[in-house]
């Protein structure tokens, strides 16, 4: 292929971007290999190219891999006959946001952050006699032609409440008190891995997409062509909630989540009884962009593969993004980053395929006046990586839409923060839920 160079015209960070990171398809590092029983690439050169072709679940290893890429291997989804879910989930360190940006610059942070093993449980800070931690079930659902890896968290006849999180990010993401507050307000959360992060399918036939070639066409005013999009991400949102029996429900995201969860209530209006975008954007050309300080950080990968430099990459780059009044302690990241870590391997190929979809998207201002639902709009006044001014631009662009800015938050969800986040959105989908029964 033709050597790739940056425009004339681009600026230094986003040359910068474009020539940092290795773009092009890279063979999955040994330890990863043998963990996953396959063969160690044979040579730097790459004439035995390693895929992928399981991802660990619940922590079973394949007795061997087959050839060629192929779709993991997926557990049943539905629940068990007769067994509820857990009403509540270990507490200890709160996940933080993901990294998805909204700004084109921004839209370049693909430091391909840890893609996680195992999650080790903590007491719970509540606990009720029907439900115990010991029951909580993790199924996976089979929708729109993938698996879907979820967590419901409350009871099932409670009022349903789906959370999307963001760029790279999986459902552990979502702190375990955020999701605790929220069915302790009486209602059902429902929590998941995107495709290509976590424990859901990662769609290693798609190949890895050249980033910087998607910002070229972008750039000269073609369409790029992404192996997905998100209003596919969409789908597999309303189609996981067709699986579990969900007609409608409150429909919350996070960062590239708030990008889908708008597609959900725009294109899907049956589905959504309310929708919660959080530091997210509507990706219109000439919004401000991300900070270089906080690009600066993030663009840079990892000093290794190994665990300990992804472990301390992860860490820094909250560090520059998180809140400056909701802080979370050197110890709440660790166990963080350890946490998403080694929940599954080390994947960086179904990032790329999301950050593909992100740069692929058009601007959804048009398609958000179709919006019918009672929209929240959060943002932090803070925020580095998807500035303030999204979050406003979200806002105007969809009917009625309430705004909430606050002061000190920036793009993280820590547990200093969880009080913030479940005044505004626990109180907001109580009043739609119960403006919903008085009809």
């Amino acid at each position: 292929m033709p050597t790739f160079r940056p425009a004339a015209s681009w600026s230094v960070l986003d040359r910068r971007l474009l020539t940092t990171f290795p773009w092009r398809s890279r063979s999955m590092p040994a330890h990863v290999c043998i963990k996953l029983g396959m063969p160690e690439p044979a040579s730097e050169a790459g004439e035995q190219e390693c895929r992928v072709a399981h991802v660990l679940c619940r922590g079973c290893l394949p007795d061997h891999a087959p050839e060629g890429p192929q779709e993991p291997h997926r557990p049943s989804g539905r629940p068990q006959a007769g067994k509820k879910p857990a009403t509540l989930l270990p507490t200890g360190a709160a996940p933080p946001a993901s990294r998805a940006a909204g700004s084109l610059c921004s839209l370049l942070l693909t430091r391909y952050p840890p893609v996680p093993q195992r999650l080790e449980f903590l007491a719970p800070s509540v606990k009720t006699d029907e439900q115990k931690l010991g029951d909580m079930d993790m199924p996976q659902v089979k929708c729109n032609g993938i698996h879907i890896e979820i967590e419901s968290i409350g009871r099932d006849d409670d009022p349903a409440v789906l959370l999307i999180m963001g760029y790279s990010g999986q459902l552990t993401m979502w702190p375990n008190s955020f999701c605790n507050g929220l069915a302790a307000k009486g209602f059902r959360v429902v929590r998941f891995d995107n495709r290509d992060v976590g424990k859901s399918t990662h769609l290693m036939d798609k190949g890895q997409p050249v980033i910087p070639e998607l910002m070229a066409e972008l750039m000269s005013g073609k369409q790029p062509q992404a192996p997905y999009s998100l209003n596919d991400m969409a789908a597999d949102a309303v189609g996981l909630l067709d699986a579990i029996g969900i007609d409608r429900a409150h429909i919350v995201g996070a960062s590239m989540g708030g990008m889908i969860a708008q597609l959900v209530a725009a294109n899907h209006p049956a589905k959504a009884k309310s929708l919660v975008s959080i530091m997210s954007t509507t990706g219109r050309p000439g919004l401000p962009q991300a900070k270089p300080e906080a690009m600066a950080v993030l663009m840079t990968p990892p000093a290794s593969t190994s665990r300990e430099d992804r472990i301390r990459s992860y860490i820094d780059g909250f560090r520059v993004i998180g809140s400056p009044e909701y802080p979370a302690t050197e110890a709440e990241l660790r166990a963080c980053a350890e946490r998403d870590t080694d929940r599954v391997p080390y994947e960086p190929a179904g990032l790329a395929r999301q950050l593909a979809a992100i740069i692929a998207a058009p601007p959804r201002n048009e398609v958000l006046k179709k919006v019918r639902a009672p929209t929240l709009v959060i943002h932090g006044a803070d925020d580095p990586l998807i500035p303030v001014s999204a979050g406003k631009d979200t806002a105007e662009s969809i009917g009625g839409a309430e705004l909430v800015v606050i002061p000190g938050m920036a793009h993280d969800f820590t547990e200093a923060a969880v009080p913030v986040y479940l005044k505004h959105i626990g109180d907001f989908v109580s009043k739609v839920e119960a403006r919903v029964r008085s009809t």
